[in-house]
C-alpha cells in the first residue's frame, strides 16, 4: 500500500524550517506508526486498508532483533536475573521516545533519569509500565527456550497478547503463552483468568454468571 505524500502544512511554518532529511524521517515513522497500530487492530483491519501481513517487514525485523538479543545472551553467558536485566533494557532502548516526551513534560532529560536511577529501579520502572511488563514476560520465557526459534508469528503474539492479558478479564490463546503468562504471574497481577483451551470457557463464563 502507498501512503499519501507526507504533508508538513500543519506546523506553524509548513515545515520551512526542518532539512530534508528530517520529512523523510517523520514520514517514515509517522507511516510504521500507523501499520503497527493496524496490526494490533487485528488481520481483518489491516487488509482493509489496503496491506497484506505478508508485505509487512515488522515481523522479520522484530524476529531479527530477538536474535541479536539471543546472541548477546549466549555471548556473554547471561542467566537467570542477567536475561531480565537484557530483556528490560532492550525494551527501554524500544519505548525511549515515549519515555523522553514524558520526562520533558518534568523537565528531565533521557540521560539525566538513567543517571539518577539505579539498576533495580530501572528494572522496577518497566515492571511498573503493565504493557511492558507483560511483554517482557513473554520475551524472556522465550528466550530462556533456547531450542525454541523465534517466528514471525511471535511478533502478532507479543504485540497482541500483553493488551488483552493486563485489560481483559479472561484471556484465551495458545498453551505455551499461557504457562508463560502464569508463570510469570500475569494472572496475579491484573486478576486475569488466563485459559489455553476453549472448552474451558463456559465453565468460566457459568462461574461468573454465579457471582
Amino acid at each position: 500500500m502507498s501512503w499519501p505524500t507526507f504533508d508538513l502544512r500543519a506546523l506553524p511554518d509548513g515545515g520551512a524550517s526542518l532539512p530534508n532529511g528530517v520529512w523523510t524521517e517523520l514520514g517514515r515513522v509517522v507511516a510504521e506508526s500507523i501499520e503497527e497500530d493496524l496490526l494490533r487492530a487485528g488481520p481483518a483491519t489491516f487488509r482493509s486498508v489496503g496491506f497484506e501481513h505478508t508485505a509487512s517487514d515488522h515481523a522479520q525485523r522484530f524476529v531479527d532483533f530477538e536474535n541479536t538479543v539471543a546472541r548477546t545472551i549466549v555471548q556473554n553467558g547471561l542467566r537467570g536475573d542477567g536475561i531480565e536485566l537484557i530483556i528490560r533494557a532492550t525494551d527501554l532502548t524500544d519505548i525511549r521516545p515515549a519515555v523522553v516526551e514524558a520526562l520533558e513534560r518534568i523537565g528531565l532529560t533521557y540521560e539525566q533519569f538513567v543517571r539518577i536511577s539505579s539498576i533495580p529501579e530501572l528494572m522496577v520502572f518497566m515492571d511498573d509500565l503493565p504493557t511492558r511488563y507483560v511483554t517482557n514476560v513473554m520475551r524472556s520465557a522465550k528466550h530462556r527456550q533456547k531450542q525454541q526459534k523465534w517466528e514471525p508469528n511471535d511478533f502478532i503474539d507479543i504485540l497482541a497478547l500483553p493488551v488483552a492479558a493486563v485489560y481483559c478479564d479472561i484471556v484465551v490463546t495458545e498453551k505455551q503463552w499461557a504457562h508463560r503468562l502464569r508463570q510469570g504471574k500475569v494472572n496475579q497481577r491484573y486478576s486475569t483468568v488466563l485459559l489455553n483451551d476453549t472448552a474451558d470457557l463456559v465453565q468460566v463464563l457459568v462461574n461468573a454468571s454465579m457471582t
